[in-house]
């Protein structure tokens, strides 16, 4: 190989990784303005163009690694041991369900068993943010487990329970978009997703990788197909006018600045 083939090689490599890197630094940056966007901003676009949210709520570290790699379910059933002082002695039995499984929170599918009367929507809406919390909140105390070289038969004292608690509740949850057809599968294609039996009707499961071109805002723009967009607007105006109500509060949240809490 002569010199200036050997040089120019290492030119290509050289602005190939360059040009990877600005890519990898444009996907985080844009990612994380999108937390600074109302949540609203997207469920109510899910509600136009007919894809659905699917939240898992972790830690900032966890979430940091999840936004750059997509989600690992082969890492599922890490945390549950953490539960142990809150799920007795069936904690060994829901690790091992859990593992090689990640699990995501159902958003316009969510059923709940009790049924509330009136306030069903109200309660409906709030455990879309609570369970995915719940969720943080196993891993955090995990963390700080691990950091205190604590066993999870090890007592976690009650401060430590708030500070996990608060921190679960401010993590921000990712939010993951699919199509009810790819939720489920149709003839074409197997469901990505099945019942979760451990969260009760509220969560999906899964055994496939989740890339991280499937996440927020961009998820919807790189994923959403324009022929099922049109059949849903056409199929689903009562739900295509309530996405476009919601859009419209999610840009007023962002404008005020209240778009990083709701």
């Amino acid at each position: 190989m002569s010199v200036f083939s050997y040089c120019s090689s290492r030119v290509q490599k050289v602005a190939e990784e360059s040009i990877s890197a600005i890519q990898e630094s444009l996907l985080l940056t844009t990612q994380f303005a999108s937390l600074f966007v109302s949540n609203h901003v997207l469920l109510g676009l899910c509600k136009i163009t007919g894809y659905e949210v699917l939240r898992h709520g972790t830690s900032w570290c966890n979430f940091l690694s999840i936004v750059q790699n997509g989600a690992d379910p082969t890492r599922g059933g890490e945390t549950t041991g953490a539960a142990r002082a809150f799920l007795g002695s069936n904690v060994k039995h829901l690790a091992a369900r859990a593992r090689g499984h990640f699990y995501v929170t159902r958003d316009s599918e969510l059923s709940l068993d009790a049924n509330c009367g009136p306030f069903t929507g109200v309660v409906t809406y709030l455990a879309k943010s609570i369970i995915p919390s719940m969720h943080a909140f196993l891993v955090y105390i995990k963390v700080y487990q691990e950091q205190n070289l604590l066993s999870p038969k090890n007592e976690v004292p009650a401060w430590a329970l708030i500070g996990c608690l608060f921190c679960a509740i401010f993590t921000p949850k990712i939010q993951f978009i699919y199509s009810l057809e790819e939720i489920h599968g149709n003839g074409a294609q197997p469901a990505i997703f099945e019942n979760d039996p451990d969260y009760r009707h509220s969560a999906y499961q899964t055994s496939e990788l989740l890339p991280r071109d499937r996440i927020g805002l961009l998820g919807l723009v790189a994923n959403a197909k324009k022929e099922h967009v049109f059949e849903h607007i056409s199929n689903n105006p009562g739900r295509v006018a309530e996405g476009v109500a919601q859009l419209a509060v999610g840009i007023f949240l962002t404008a005020t600045g209240l778009g990083l809490f709701f």
